[in-house]
């Protein structure tokens, strides 16, 4: 299920931002990550362990850049900083293999 309704790449700001105004959770299919953290063996480790998880069940999206109140839901768009798109691609394809 994609919360969007619509294609991830055409997912915008105001779609981001309905999230919060909706109070949507994160459920089985949905995972909200305030950080992009892929420098220590223990960042890797949970971004694969989380991969891993949606990769086993039914899919899911991960989304990162979106803080979470107490209850799951979304509560702030924080944004990540990404000096190179490129690069972080790489990385992140390095972890999961």
């Amino acid at each position: 299920m994609n919360v969007f309704g619509k294609d991830l790449c055409e997912v915008n700001v105001e779609d981001l931002m309905m999230l919060i105004k909706e109070g949507i959770s994160e459920d089985k299919e949905l995972d909200f990550k305030r950080d992009l953290k892929v420098d220590t063996d223990n960042d890797k480790k949970e971004l694969a362990k989380d991969v891993c998880a949606f990769a086993n069940s039914s899919g899911g999206i991960i989304l990162f850049g979106i803080d979470e109140d107490s209850d799951a839901k979304a509560s702030e768009l924080t944004g990540v900083d990404i000096e190179s798109e490129d690069e972080l691609v790489r990385r992140i394809q390095q972890i999961l293999k």
